[in-house]
């Protein structure tokens, strides 16, 4: 049993410990040990993830498809999706480039955060659709094609539609999970 928070049906935040050799799961039981609330834990997690940022080791940037489509995106390693959805920093990126108060986002794989506003030019784009099916199904650790409400809280699953499924053809899913450390 891991210390997770669901985020969706198919997305979850693992807490995980990083001893600079190798990253593992965490155990309740190990919270235990630490004395350590699972509140207290998830708090310490997004501050050592956003250090990843702060390093390079994770890039943020925005983004734009042959189609004009504009979009965020964080990726460089598996801290990369939860800097982004839990970083205001980058929320407000998107808000100011993007012109938009809340995004939908997509982890298609373990290193890989996508968001893009929701209006209905963006989610008609064939090349946005395209490219989470590439970084999904190309990818060694694909995570999910679910969208999340990217709203400055913490990420949930986006209400109404979930997913880029097109007449009701159903995309497979995947249960890997997007980590934090600690």
């Amino acid at each position: 049993m891991w210390v997770a928070q669901p985020v969706s049906d198919e997305v979850i935040m693992v807490l995980a410990f990083d001893d600079g050799v190798i990253i593992r799961n965490a155990r309740p039981d190990e919270l235990e040990a630490l004395d350590l609330h699972e509140s207290e834990a998830f708090e310490l997690a997004v501050e050592n993830t956003f250090k990843s940022y702060w390093s390079g080791e994770v890039e943020w940037g925005l983004k734009e498809l042959p189609d004009g489509t504009r979009f965020g995106m964080s990726t460089g390693s598996m801290r990369a999706p939860a800097t982004a959805l839990l970083g205001r920093n980058f929320f407000e990126l998107l808000q100011e480039h993007l012109g938009a108060a809340s995004f939908i986002a997509v982890v298609p794989n373990q290193e890989t955060l996508i968001a893009f506003p929701a209006d209905d030019a963006t989610l008609a784009s064939r090349d946005l659709r395209d490219l989470v099916t590439r970084l999904t199904e190309g990818h060694a650790k694909p995570v999910s094609r679910t969208w999340l409400l990217m709203d400055g809280n913490w990420p949930q699953a986006y209400p109404g539609r979930s997913d880029f499924t097109d007449h009701g053809t159903p995309r497979p899913t995947f249960g890997l999970s997007t980590r934090w450390t600690v």
